[in-house]
């Protein structure tokens, strides 16, 4: 049973979440491993990650912190919040990882087999988990949805015999309209406030 302040952080965490940001990201960094797999640079793929993530924090600064000032967690929420993270991220890459190299272990077999029928899903099923590990992170349900959307593509990617990139680029594109809705909804409902004014 949650203490009422441990609830009170839990809604805060909730709500600073709502700018739809990490889905704009997410969807970006989908899109561009889309972009690298299909013209068979699966590696860059690796580095869209690195290269978005930076922007998260100074956006968050620019649009998100003038209208819900900083949030500064217990030292006991803020020590699980970060050893959960630490591990989701690690069963996280290693997960995808284990997708990718999976599905280009399978497809070296010989061709039309059942198994290259089935492993094309394999990414989007990964990208799946993620979303569901974001979800039990940082308390957000929306995420459980995008994990059942990856998890739909790559049902339609084996029925269909689309290539693997398919689903990234489907689900990619509906997480970053998701995300692009959100902030522009979050934006119209939070006025930014005067400097000087945020709350702490």
């Amino acid at each position: 049973m949650f203490s009422s302040k441990s609830q009170v952080e839990r809604r805060i965490v909730r709500r600073y979440w709502d700018d739809g940001l990490l889905d704009i990201l997410a969807g970006v960094v989908t899109l561009l491993i889309a972009l690298a797999w299909h013209f068979e640079l699966v590696p860059l793929g690796a580095l869209a990650p690195v290269v978005v993530i930076p922007f998260w924090k100074p956006m968050r600064a620019w649009i998100t912190e003038p209208r819900l000032g900083h949030v500064e967690l217990s030292d006991a929420q803020e020590g699980r919040y970060r050893s959960f993270l630490r591990w989701s991220c690690g069963i996280g890459c290693v997960t995808f990882l284990a997708a990718v190299l999976t599905y280009f272990f399978v497809v070296t077999m010989e061709r039309d087999t059942p198994q290259q029928q089935w492993v094309a899903a394999i990414p989007a099923w990964a990208f799946a988990m993620l979303a569901l590990l974001t979800s039990l992170v940082i308390l957000v349900r929306r995420f459980v949805g995008y994990a059942a959307i990856f998890l739909v593509l790559g049902i339609c990617v084996v029925a269909q015999g689309y290539e693997p990139e398919f689903a990234m680029f489907v689900g990619g594109s509906a997480v970053t309209v998701i995300g692009l809705l959100r902030l522009l909804a979050f934006v119209r409902s939070h006025p930014s406030q005067p400097l000087g004014m945020n709350g702490a």
